[in-house]
């Protein structure tokens, strides 16, 4: 198993990259990667977000539409 630095980045990781840069800076180089990845899968949970409330409010515009429909049919019903 790799050893591990303080941050929990495999050092096997590490390995390979620019010599002149300290772990630090590889780690530090390595967290500003992951923060990269978590914006952009912010950034679509946040576009699905916005499609998921506009279906959600068409839904609730259609059982509102669908209640009066049913309330009008009653009221046609009680009429005759």
């Amino acid at each position: 198993m790799a050893s591990k630095t303080t941050s929990n980045i495999p050092t096997s990781e590490l390995q390979g990259l620019n010599p002149a840069f300290s772990v630090d800076h590889l780690i530090k180089l390595k967290l500003a990667k992951e923060i990269s990845l978590v914006s952009e899968a912010f950034k679509e949970a946040i576009v699905n977000i916005e499609v998921e409330e506009k279906f959600l409010a068409e839904l609730e515009a259609k059982k509102l539409k669908v209640s009066c429909l049913k309330k009008d049919s009653e009221n046609k019903r009680r009429t005759k």
